[in-house]
C-alpha cells in the first residue's frame, strides 16, 4: 500500500468524524451573540469554501489536461483537508460547545490524528528526499502512525509527569500551573489537612506549612507551639487586606505569616500557617502573593457545608 493511499484513507476516516461532529453540533446549536469570534470563524470557513470551489476546475479540468490521472481524487482530498480545518478553527475559537464525553473524544481524535499526519508528511518528505528511498515499505509508515498517536494519546500523563518533575526538582520556581491542578482534583476527593499541608510544602517551595482547623494543628513538620501560643493565634485579630500580623513569639518556631481561611460565604472557619521559603531566612513580598491565590484555593478545598464559621474557641479543652 502506497502512502498516498494510507494518507487519504485516514483524511477520509478524519473528515467523518469531523463533519458528523459539525453535524451533531448544528443540531444541538443554541443562539450565539454575533462577536468578532464567529465572525471570524465564519469568514474562514467562506474561504475554505471558496478554496474548494475555486480548486475544482483546477483538479478536475487543468490537470488531466497535463496528464494526471484520477484528478479528482485531489479534489476529494481538499475537501476534506476544508472540512477538518473548519473543525479545527470552530473548536480552537470555541464556536463549538462540547457537551457530552462522546464529543470530546472525537475532537480529541481528530485534532492528536491530524496533528499526527502532519508529522508523517514530514517524516516522507525526510525520508524521500533527504535520505533518497524513494520504495519505502508502507510498513515504515503504518508504524510510524500508530507510534506518534500513542506518543500523542500519552501526551497529558506525559505533561503531568513532566510537571512533576519540574515541580519537585526545581526549588527556585513553581509550577502553579500544576500546583492548581492538584488543588482542583484534591477538591473532588475526601484529602485530609495534612496532606494538603505535606502538597502545599513540597511543592510551593516552603519550609513550613500549617493548617490549624477546628482546634487543630495540621502541620508538614512537627513544631513547638505550645496551647497559649494556639490560642493565641487562633484570637489573631482579621487581616484588613489578607495576611494577618504574628506576634514575634510565633515567628520564633519559623511562621512568618497567616491568613485565614474563609468559605464561600466569606465566615472565617480556620488558618494557615506559612513558614519561610526553601533556602530563605523569611518569606519575601512576591512570595507571599504568589501564595494568596494557593491560599484561597485551599480554603475552598476544605471547606464543607458542615463549617457554618470559624469557632475561634471551639478547640480549647475545658
Amino acid at each position: 500500500m502506497e502512502f498516498s493511499i494510507i494518507l487519504v484513507t485516514i483524511l477520509s476516516i478524519l473528515s467523518a468524524f469531523s463533519a458528523a461532529a459539525l453535524l451533531v453540533a448544528l443540531y444541538n446549536r443554541k443562539p450565539l451573540r454575533r462577536t468578532a469570534r464567529i465572525t471570524k470563524v465564519h469568514t474562514l470557513g467562506l474561504c475554505l469554501a471558496g478554496l474548494v470551489i475555486l480548486g475544482f476546475p483546477l483538479f478536475c479540468i487543468l490537470m488531466p489536461l497535463t496528464g494526471v490521472v484520477n484528478a479528482w481524487v485531489y479534489e476529494v482530498v481538499l475537501i476534506e483537508i476544508t472540512i477538518i480545518a473548519y473543525y479545527i478553527l470552530s473548536l480552537y475559537y470555541r464556536t463549538l460547545q462540547l457537551s457530552n464525553l462522546l464529543q470530546k473524544i472525537v475532537a480529541y481524535i481528530v485534532v492528536m490524528s491530524a496533528v499526527a499526519m502532519i508529522y508523517m508528511v514530514v517524516f516522507y518528505l525526510v525520508y524521500k528526499w533527504l535520505f533518497k528511498i524513494h520504495n519505502a515499505p508502507s510498513e515504515v509508515f503504518v508504524l510510524n502512525f500508530v507510534m506518534i498517536i500513542i506518543v500523542l494519546i500519552l501526551l497529558p500523563l506525559i505533561w503531568e509527569l513532566f510537571g512533576f518533575v519540574r515541580s519537585l526538582v526545581s526549588s527556585s520556581t513553581v509550577d502553579l500551573t500544576y500546583v492548581v491542578k492538584k488543588l482542583s482534583k484534591f477538591a473532588t476527593s475526601n484529602v485530609k489537612a495534612d496532606e494538603v499541608a505535606d502538597f502545599l510544602a513540597d511543592y510551593m517551595h516552603f519550609q513550613y506549612i500549617g493548617i490549624f482547623l477546628e482546634g487543630k494543628l495540621y502541620s508538614s513538620k512537627n513544631i513547638d507551639l505550645s496551647e497559649e501560643e494556639l490560642l493565641k493565634i487562633s484570637r489573631l485579630r482579621a487581616a484588613e487586606k489578607f495576611w494577618q500580623e504574628v506576634p514575634e513569639e510565633i515567628k520564633a518556631h519559623g511562621v512568618f505569616a497567616i491568613a485565614e481561611l474563609k468559605n464561600a460565604r466569606g465566615a472565617a472557619y480556620g488558618q494557615i500557617l506559612i513558614g519561610a521559603p526553601v533556602g530563605k531566612k523569611m518569606p519575601e513580598h512576591k512570595d507571599l502573593v504568589q501564595m494568596e491565590m494557593v491560599v484561597n484555593l485551599v480554603a475552598a478545598v476544605l471547606d464543607s457545608e458542615q463549617r457554618v464559621g470559624y469557632k475561634r474557641k471551639g478547640w480549647r479543652k475545658k
